[in-house]
């Protein structure tokens, strides 16, 4: 299944001029929900040393439910958004997590953005993916052992020597 994705880690000078900072985000492989399922989106985090504040929002696709919430985010149902923060020196998270649920959505796209003393940056990583329903997931694994076993009684059949007369019924 073609899962669009962009993976390029965005990674800009930190507002002290110390280290590099960036928020990436991970999604899970090709998506096939069960009934009632859930899958959990991680941001990791890079905080460089000096700095004095960190926060960060993504925004999931619309159509799902947003739950279980890491580091004491929240989900603003006005804007669509998980947010986290404000997060203060020294103690910063070096990943930030949530649960999604389908709710009948097919996938979508994030967009986020966190934010270094004021240095806004957008989430990098994966941003996009679609969910595989799992009548067409059980399909392909069907039809994908109906090949093999054909494949493997071709193989595997008795020879047959053509050259003979077929034996007589009598």
């Amino acid at each position: 299944m073609f899962r669009p994705f962009l993976m390029s880690a965005v990674v800009c000078a930190a507002s002290t001029g110390a280290l590099a900072q960036s928020a990436v985000r991970d999604l899970p492989d090709p998506y096939v929900p069960p009934p009632a399922s859930t899958m959990t989106i991680f941001i990791s985090v890079t905080t460089p040393g000096g700095t004095g504040n960190f926060g960060a929002e993504d925004r999931p696709p619309s159509g799902w439910t947003v739950s279980n919430i890491s580091g004491s985010g929240s989900f603003d149902a006005l804007s669509g958004k998980v947010k986290w923060g404000p997060f203060f020196a020294p103690s910063f998270p070096s990943q930030l997590s949530y649960d999604l649920s389908p709710a009948g959505a097919t996938g979508g796209c994030f967009g986020g953005t966190a934010s270094w003393d004021g240095f806004d940056q957008p989430i990098a990583g994966e941003d996009c993916f679609a969910t595989i329903p799992a009548a067409s997931a059980w399909s392909v694994l069907a039809l994908a052992e109906l090949l093999m076993i054909g494949a493997t009684m071709l193989i595997l059949r008795p020879a047959v020597d053509r050259r003979t007369d077929p034996p007589s019924v009598t």
